[in-house]
């Protein structure tokens, strides 16, 4: 929910907000420590991407983005048609 990934202008815009919170009790005291944050990376990636098969997946703490290249575009074959 917290992590965004976007594609735009052949870079790679990676956000997100970092939670983390502990608690730790003893006999005489009771500590609660909070961190809040935001987080952004930019990525430049080539223009050979398939961007229809990008795919990102977070799962256990860790991003994993997916990104395709796209096949080589072929020559065209044109017939020459001849009249005489």
């Amino acid at each position: 929910e917290d992590v965004k990934v976007e594609l735009e202008n052949g870079q790679l815009m990676i956000s997100g907000e970092v939670k983390s919170e502990s608690e730790e009790e003893g006999k005489t005291f009771h500590r609660v420590e909070r961190c809040y944050g935001q987080i952004q990376r930019l990525l430049n990636v080539p223009d050979t991407l398939d961007e229809q098969r990008i795919e990102a997946d977070f799962t256990n703490g860790v991003l994993r983005i997916q990104l395709p290249k796209a096949e080589k575009v072929r020559p065209k074959k044109i017939e020459v048609k001849s009249s005489k």
